[in-house]
C-alpha cells in the first residue's frame, strides 16, 4: 500500500484544530447586573460570567465591554488573558482552573487596571510571580 493520500484529502494530523475563541454571543449570554458607568452619565452591564465555556482564546470581543467590573473566566482552557488590560474599571477578575502560564500582562497593565482589587488565578500553570 502507498503512504500517499488521495487527492483532496489533507492530512488531519498536521492541521491544528480550530480554537474555541470567545464570541459576542457568548458575552451577551453571560452579561448581568446593570449599573451606572464610572462617570455616572449612563448605564452599562458590569458583570460577565464565562465559566466552563471551553474557551481557548479571548480574541478582541471583550474590548467593547470596557465598563465591566466583575469578570469570571474560570474553568476554561485559556493560556493568555492579556485582553483584560482593555477593561479599565475591572474590580474582580477570576480565571481559576485554566492553562495560564504567565502574569506578564499585569506589568503592561499598570496604567490600565487601576481599580483591580481581586485577582484569582488558582489552579493554573504559573511558574513565577514576577
Amino acid at each position: 500500500m502507498s503512504d500517499e493520500q488521495p487527492e483532496g484529502i489533507e492530512n488531519q494530523e498536521e492541521q491544528a484544530p480550530p480554537k474555541n475563541i470567545l464570541k459576542v454571543e457568548q458575552i451577551v449570554a453571560g452579561l448581568s447586573q446593570i449599573s451606572k458607568t464610572h462617570d455616572g452619565a449612563s448605564y452599562a452591564f458590569t458583570n460577565l460570567n464565562l465559566e466552563e465555556k471551553e474557551l481557548e482564546e479571548l480574541g478582541e470581543a471583550l474590548r467593547n465591554y470596557q465598563h465591566l467590573r466583575f469578570l469570571s473566566l474560570s474553568k476554561n482552557q485559556l493560556k493568555d488573558v492579556s485582553e483584560i488590560i482593555y477593561l479599565p474599571y475591572l474590580l474582580t477578575f477570576q480565571a481559576a482552573e485554566n492553562q495560564i502560564g504567565s502574569i506578564d500582562f499585569l506589568a503592561a497593565a499598570r496604567d490600565s487596571l487601576n481599580y483591580l482589587q481581586h485577582l484569582v488565578l488558582t489552579k493554573n500553570k504559573l511558574t513565577a510571580l514576577s
